[in-house]
């Protein structure tokens, strides 16, 4: 049965006209990997020009996830967006986004950025009135000559209603394996025990909660197996959880990944 996360980028490249380049098809096969992780029917993409502060593409299933007219991301653009934000996640979101940002600019060549893949979560009022806990995966796609992302995909799914959940930020970069390695995790809300864990034991997770086997995260990572192992070990450790399926569905509840 063909997959209804692929409609999202068929409908995508049909209504706007954006040249899929190699990065850009990179992190779509990446995406792809979220289809039996988060909610399928609870996605949608947008294209933002951030330059003009307005959206160049918003999937029609937008309007079915959160009851507000698509016309209306498309005529307010970027600040109707913001308006939609939670009061208290705006000024936490604003401060995330300057520091990835910040990031790329300092520690990335300008060859690397479109590569990367910044992910965070935060609160939106939906047309029920509703606050929607919803996790973003952004790819900048365009650059200005400084450095700054002016056009980004986004992949955006709800993950739950009315939950005042910890605001995260990463920054991950697809390796030449094309598989997403974190150079940066914060959360910027209150301390969990995902504060103990290192990058590399979150790019662990990553792929474990995706299903894959400790075979395949070492060739993935230009690893030893006997290394993942390791790192599972010590990641079951230090969150106190007793096995990789209960891991999975800790991440999952937690809007991570």
């Amino acid at each position: 049965m063909k997959s209804p996360f692929l409609d999202l980028f068929e409908e995508l490249f049909q209504s706007y006209p954006i040249a899929p380049s190699q990065e850009v098809l990179a992190h779509i096969e990446k995406l792809k990997e979220l289809d039996d992780y988060f909610p399928l029917h609870q996605s949608f993409l947008i294209v933002s020009d951030m330059a003009k502060r307005r959206f160049l593409h918003v999937s029609q299933n937008f309007d079915r996830i959160t009851g507000i007219d698509s016309q209306k991301m498309l005529d307010g653009g970027i600040p109707y967006w913001l308006s939609l934000h939670h009061p208290a996640d705006k000024p936490v979101i604003f401060e995330l986004l300057a520091d990835l940002v910040k990031m790329t600019i300092a520690d990335f060549a300008e060859a690397e950025r479109t590569r990367i893949l910044y992910t965070l979560n935060f609160r939106i009022r939906v047309a029920d009135g509703r606050w929607a806990n919803i996790v973003q995966h952004l790819n900048p796609l365009h650059f200005d000559k400084n450095g700054r992302p002016m056009m980004g995909l986004s992949h955006i799914t709800v993950i739950g209603f009315d939950e005042d959940m910890p605001i995260k930020g990463y920054l991950q970069i697809l390796n030449t394996s094309n598989v997403y390695e974190t150079r940066y995790y914060r959360n910027y809300t209150q301390k969990m025990l995902m504060e103990q864990l290192t990058n590399r034991e979150r790019d662990i997770i990553r792929e474990l909660a995706l299903g894959k086997s400790s075979k395949q995260i070492a060739e993935g990572l230009f690893l030893s197996p006997h290394t993942v192992d390791t790192h599972r070990r010590n990641i079951l450790k230090k969150l106190k959880i007793s096995s990789t399926a209960e891991l999975r569905l800790y991440f999952k509840d937690q809007g991570l990944v």
